[in-house]
């Protein structure tokens, strides 16, 4: 529930004179809800000091953390030696929250470390895994861990690969993950990140027929969208083509351009 600031001040004042967890998670929880990672990681800080903690109070706690790095990249590394000496390192949301702060931190070997010491793995797990090896350039190791899947992919994990299989030029994984999405997400014509993601594809392999196909079936565009067919058809000569998708952006009027999108449009 997102609150009035004045609201949020006096929720704190009113939670920060309990000592008793459950009080004091639910402050975690409204501040993290709220997008306050630094009076997260101040409440439990207090509870270090002067109450107990749990898996809740971890992972808000993580989260936090993973938000502010690299300046709290200290305090993601001091919270998971607290989770190990309180014996819940066993905790799935908890392993979730590492991987994803280490993610943060680009720490690819300790992204490793705590998705290997996870028992079950879920579609979280899997996900942030794909995400942290993609996002800092191993791109093969991200496609061999999603192919390794053996939770049900889900949205964010197609957005987390996709990049990946553009970067490789995975055409074929990426015309995959196109089909299962369309089968398992209600054609995923609602989920615009997606959307985008699969765009990206399709101009990096140099498919722009599937790329024009897919945006004019896009049930949302934004600058990204548009962007991103300009560049495909600026990167393969097609100078005409792009400077008839600027036209039409200017005339359909759902995005204005941004200076990614004349950039490209200096090269044709």
């Amino acid at each position: 529930m997102l609150l009035h600031p004045l609201e949020l001040c006096q929720i704190q004042a009113y939670f920060t004179k309990t000592s008793k967890p459950d009080l004091l998670n639910c402050l975690l929880r409204t501040l993290a809800l709220n997008q306050l990672p630094v009076q997260v990681l101040l409440i439990y800080n207090q509870m270090v000091q002067h109450s107990s903690q749990d898996h809740f109070t971890y992972t808000y706690a993580l989260k936090a953390a993973s938000l502010l790095v690299p300046n709290a990249a200290h305090k993601g590394h001091e919270i998971h030696a607290r989770v190990l000496k309180s014996g819940h390192h066993a905790d799935l949301f908890i392993q979730n929250s590492l991987i994803s702060f280490y993610s943060s931190a680009a720490d690819v070997a300790s992204v490793r470390w705590a998705f290997a010491g996870i028992a079950r793995p879920d579609v979280v797990s899997w996900t942030s895994l794909v995400s942290a090896l993609a996002r800092s350039g191993h791109d093969a190791e991200a496609l061999a861990a999603f192919a390794s899947m053996d939770a049900r992919p889900n949205p964010m994990t197609l957005v987390s690969v996709l990049p990946a299989c553009s970067r490789l030029k995975a055409l074929n994984l990426g015309k995959s993950v196109h089909a299962f999405g369309l089968r398992s997400f209600g054609g995923h014509r609602s989920n615009l990140i997606l959307d985008n993601a699969m765009l990206e594809l399709y101009v990096s392999c140099g498919d722009l027929v599937a790329a024009r196909h897919l945006f004019g079936e896009m049930a949302e565009r934004d600058v990204v969208s548009w962007t991103t067919l300009i560049a495909g058809y600026a990167r393969n000569q097609s100078s005409e083509e792009a400077i008839v998708v600027f036209s039409a952006m200017l005339w359909d009027g759902e995005a204005a351009p941004n200076e990614a999108t004349l950039g490209y449009l200096v090269q044709v």
